[in-house]
């Protein structure tokens, strides 16, 4: 089993093809926001995490629906993968930070499932 080596080019693919990882990144980002930018749907901080003021509105909106709901329509999804792909420095971020603190090696590239759940 070979270790995975986490790029922007790895993660943007994986985002391509799987829905789930979409998902699973959606609110990775979503978490990053501030409070008061998970509540009013802006952005108020220029902190380099969370979501950009572009897509604050529109994705914050989706992750709330997904966290309440636990889905997202076909065209939400493909709206949140188009949006998502620009934000994989956090992700790999988040990848990098839970490796750390499970202190385990990068997730196996056969492994789909332990990849998008990396975030």
């Amino acid at each position: 089993m070979s270790d995975k080596v986490w790029n922007k080019e790895a993660i943007q693919e994986l985002l391509a093809r799987n829905d789930e990882a979409v998902k699973r990144a959606l609110l990775a980002v979503f978490r990053r926001q501030t409070a008061e930018e998970q509540t009013t749907e802006r952005t108020r901080e220029s902190n380099g995490v969370g979501f950009t003021g572009p897509d604050a509105e529109i994705l914050t909106s989706f992750a709330k629906q997904l966290q309440t709901r636990g889905f997202l329509s076909p065209k939400q999804l493909a709206i949140t993968r188009n949006k998502i792909k620009k934000y994989w420095r956090q992700l790999l971020d988040e990848i990098e930070t839970k490796a750390g603190s499970q202190q385990r090696p990068a997730v196996a590239a056969t492994q789909t499932h332990a990849a998008y759940s990396s975030f």
